[in-house]
C-alpha cells in the first residue's frame, strides 16, 4: 500500500515535468543568413531541383506529388526521408515561389510543423540567402515532444542548410 501512496505521485510529478515545459511555448524560430557567389536564380533552381535533393537532404529517399504539379506554387508533396533505418513522410505545402527570390514552405509531420521562407537577396558576386524557420506543434504532447527534440530538429536544421552551402558553393 505504501508503495502505490508514493508510487502515483511520483508518477504524477514526472509526467508533469515532462509535459508541464512545453506548455509555455507556442513555437521556437531558426534565423540564418548565408552569403553564397552563385546568383540567386542558380541558387534557387539547385534548391528547386529533385534530382540535387540527395546532396543536401539527409536520409532523401524521393518525393511525390500529392496534389498540384511537384514545384509548383500551391501544390502538395509528400518528401520521403530514411530516418533510423525506417522511412518517414514528411507533407510539403509550398505556399510562395517567386522566382528566383522567395519559396515558402511548410513542412508536417504528425503533430510537429515547421515553415520556411527563404529569400535569395541579390548582392554584388552573388546573393545573400535569408532562412526563417518556425518550429511548431499541436496538442499538449505534440508541445512535449517539441520542447524535448527542438535541439536535435535545430541542429538537422542546420545540417541541410550547411550541405546546400556547400552544394551550391561547390565544395
Amino acid at each position: 500500500m505504501k508503495i502505490i501512496r508514493y508510487a502515483l505521485p511520483a508518477l504524477f510529478l514526472s509526467v508533469l515535468l515532462y509535459v508541464l515545459p512545453g506548455q509555455f511555448y507556442r513555437q521556437y524560430s531558426i534565423h540564418r543568413e548565408i552569403n553564397l557567389h552563385q546568383p540567386p536564380d542558380k541558387v534557387f533552381n539547385m534548391m528547386m531541383n529533385p534530382f540535387s535533393f540527395h546532396q543536401w537532404i539527409p536520409g532523401y529517399k524521393g518525393i511525390q506529388p500529392v496534389a498540384g504539379e511537384l514545384a509548383a506554387p500551391g501544390s502538395i508533396n509528400r518528401l520521403i526521408l530514411e530516418r533510423n533505418g525506417r522511412e518517414i513522410g514528411l507533407i510539403q505545402h509550398l505556399e510562395v515561389m517567386d522566382r528566383p527570390e522567395i519559396l515558402a514552405a511548410t513542412y508536417e509531420f504528425k503533430t510537429m510543423q515547421i515553415s520556411t521562407r527563404i529569400e535569395l537577396v541579390p548582392m554584388p558576386g552573388g546573393c545573400r540567402m535569408d532562412v526563417v524557420a518556425h518550429l511548431s506543434a499541436r496538442g499538449w504532447t505534440g508541445k512535449a515532444v517539441l520542447f524535448w527534440t527542438r535541439k536535435k530538429i535545430e541542429n538537422e536544421l542546420l545540417l541541410v542548410l550547411d550541405n546546400l552551402q556547400q552544394l551550391i558553393s561547390g565544395n
